[in-house]
């Protein structure tokens, strides 16, 4: 039984991968930057202009990538208390705090996952996951503010002669 359910679990990770847009697929393989294990954050933003992938351990730190490239936690990285900001997120590591993805948003069953997720795009979470530490919430495309003419009728008042006056 064992065996099935880790067949099972790997094929649903193998499913994830071949569903990411293969120009996502090209930047997470291969980002332009990747902050390695050694490293340790505590406090401050990291500002990223290309294709992340994140090793080390962070406390109280805001990560912002583009919206055009992806963030990607390895099994390596352990990031509390952080938020994260950009197009697709790749979470395989432990990550405690807030998400925020215009674009896709995969947690894999390496993952360990706390807080809150905003996601734009599709959400893919393992089978393995313990979901009842995460809050899901679906964004949706700004509304735009459309401002309409207001009538005549509004801005004007009648007199009992029958001709228009303008308000004070």
């Amino acid at each position: 039984m064992d065996i099935f359910i880790d067949e099972l679990a790997m094929a649903f990770f193998k499913l994830f991968n071949k569903q990411r847009r293969p120009e996502v697929f090209d930047l997470i393989t291969r980002p332009d930057e990747v902050l390695q294990s050694g490293m340790v954050f505590d406090g401050g933003t990291i500002f990223a202009s290309g294709a992340l992938q994140i090793d080390s351990s962070m406390r109280n730190v805001s990560v912002v990538g583009k919206a055009t490239h992806p963030i990607c936690i390895s099994a390596l990285g352990r990031l509390l208390e952080c938020s994260i900001s950009g197009g697709d997120v790749l979470v395989e590591g432990d990550f405690a705090g807030e998400i925020e993805a215009t674009g896709d948003v995969e947690i894999t069953n390496t993952a360990q996952v706390r807080g809150l997720i905003k996601y734009g795009g599709e959400l893919h979470i393992g089978l393995l996951v313990d979901r009842s530490a995460l809050k899901l919430q679906r964004m949706t495309k700004a509304a735009e503010v459309v401002e309409l003419p207001q009538p005549a009728a509004d801005l004007a008042e009648t007199t009992p002669t029958g001709s228009r006056e303008e308000a004070v």
